[in-house]
This record gives C-alpha cells, structure tokens and sequence, in this order.
C-alpha cells in the first residue's frame, strides 16, 4: 500500500506488530536516514546499531543460491515436498531476524539501507516483517548526489532510473501485501507527525507511543546543504532556518532536464512525479557531452556488475 499526504490508506488487514521493519530507499540521499530517526521516537522502536546501513537484501542472492545449491542435491527418491527450499529460505532470513532483534528484546528494531537491489526476494526471506520503501523525486536525488559524492550526472539518473524501475517491478507484485509501505519522502516531510501516524498503525504499532515533542527538535542528519559548506557529515545539526530538501535541481538547465527525461523520465511519471517541459533540442556541444557521460556511465555499470559477478562467485563455488 502506499502512505500519501492527506488521506489515510490503512490496510483492511489486521497487521501484527512486525518484530522487524526494513527502511530500504531508492538510493543514498532519499531519506532512509530521517525516516528511521522519526521512528526511533516511537517508545516501542529500536534503531539497529552500529550497523548503520545493513546490506541484508542487497545481497540476498548469496542466500538464494545457498539454497538453490543444497537444495539441487537432495534426491528425487526422497519425495522432499516442493516448498521445502522456500521454508529453508526463510528459515535462514529468520536467523537473520533473530540477529537483528537480539540487543533490543521487546522492542520493534527498524534497520535500514538506501539501495533497493534485489528486493524483489524481500518477502521469500522476511515473510513476517514490515517493508518501508522510500521513493524522492530523481531530479532531487541526483543532484543531492551530484553534491554530496561528486556524482556523475549520466551516472546517476542511470541509477536512479534503474532503482525506480525494481521499485515499480516491485510494487506491481506486491501493491495489496500487507506488511509492505511505499513511502514518498516529500509526502513524509510536508507533514511528518500524520505520516508517521499511519506508518505506526499499518505496522500494529500504537500511534500514541510517538513523541511529538521530540519531533519538533529532531536535527538534520547528512543534508547535501552540509556537503555545498565542505563539511558533509552525518551528525545530527540543528534544522536550519527554511530548510526544504524538496527542489534540489531548480538550478538545472534544460539540457540536464532533457537527459533526465530521456533516460528516467518514464519510472519518473509512474512513482507519480513530474517532469520539466523542455522544448527544443540540444546543442552540438551538449550532445558530445552526453554522448561522452553516457559512454563512461556504461563503463562503470559494467565494472560493477564485473565486482558483483565476482563476489557471487567466490562466495558461492569453491
């Protein structure tokens, strides 16, 4: 289901107080930080930590193969029934679970990580805990990467578009589970206290357990405005006076909005932002210099999935 500005859209499920609930965003810089600090304020939540940023989805695949692997060994002759290897799947996510919640007994421990990759097997591994995924506006989200990490613009409304698209992959597959959020961070920011109101009640959570107080003083933790002073850090800071993440890109040209059209405008539209208008076409220049951060943007794809491969490998043949 998705949370919006506004209006309540609770499940018609009665949902269990999961004991685990997954933050996963689109990428660094959607908000995965500030949704995971509103929820600590809940009396009945627990943050993991130190582990920051968990990495449990991302590489999910590792524990698929192990069962696939076993499970490719065990003799027809034996009649395992067919769900065998998806009870062992979840089993092993289980243990995870056990893990995550094993420093905060009795509490509802919320982890997080700013990637979506592979979510797609979150709820064959973690089929009893709630799922939060955090959508920003790309041309938000690019630029606060462009400013934070030096991000190469081609580069990033590729990964962007590439996060949008398993997001909507996703949400295809999963629109009515009821232990699945899909969250815009501009939703959440335009009213925080509502929002997370009905986060709690979508997760069995009681809404009266959240400290308004605490929200009116909750700090700033990583903004890319950190990074434009040359201190980015993670640190909380106080809030300052007008901030407002929500139009990093106003200073974009169109040719910018033309190539984030071109490569992610459509997964723009279908999570349910806009897009400029940009008429006109671009220059001689302006096409070399795509052409040219297209081509390195592919060349870092590749070697990523090269590392990827790589660690696939290793990790599961020996």
């Amino acid at each position: 289901m998705e949370v919006e500005a506004g209006q309540v859209t609770a499940s018609t499920v009665q949902v269990d107080r999961p004991d685990v609930i997954f933050i996963l965003g689109m990428l660094p810089r959607t908000g995965t930080n500030h949704l995971a600090d509103l929820f600590e304020l809940h009396q009945d939540v627990a943050v993991l930590k130190p582990v920051f940023e968990d990495h449990l989805v991302r590489f999910s695949p590792l524990l698929t193969a192990y069962v696939e692997e076993v499970s490719r060994h065990w003799s027809s002759e034996w009649e395992v029934p067919l769900d065998e290897p998806a009870n062992l799947l979840a089993e092993i996510g289980g243990g995870v679970v056990r893990w995550i919640r094993a420093p905060f007994p009795g509490k509802t421990v919320v982890t997080k990580m700013p990637r979506v990759e592979n979510v797609g097997r979150f709820f064959d591994l973690f089929p009893n805990c709630g799922l939060v995924i955090l959508t920003r506006d790309g041309r938000s989200v690019v630029e606060s990467g462009v400013r934070s990490f030096n991000w190469p613009y081609e580069f990033a409304f590729r990964m962007w578009n590439n996060a949008a698209e398993e997001v909507l992959r996703f949400r295809e597959a999963h629109e009515d589970h009821p232990r699945l959020v899909i969250l815009r961070y501009e939703d959440l920011i335009d009213d925080e206290g509502s929002v997370m109101a009905r986060l709690f009640a979508a997760f069995g959570l009681d809404p009266e357990g959240f400290s308004r107080a605490a929200l009116e003083e909750l700090p700033v933790r990583g903004s890319s405005l950190l990074a434009d002073s040359g201190a980015l850090h993670w640190q909380p800071v106080a809030r300052p006076e007008g901030f407002d993440p929500r139009q990093r890109w106003e200073s974009w040209d169109r040719h910018l909005h033309r190539r984030f059209n071109a490569i992610a405008g459509a997964a723009q539209q279908d999570l349910g932002y806009s897009v400029e208008s940009t008429p006109g076409s671009d220059s001689v220049l302006e096409r070399a210099v795509s052409l040219r951060g297209a081509a390195s943007a592919r060349w870092r794809e590749f070697k990523s999935s090269l590392r990827r491969m790589r660690r696939v490998v290793v990790g599961t043949w020996w």
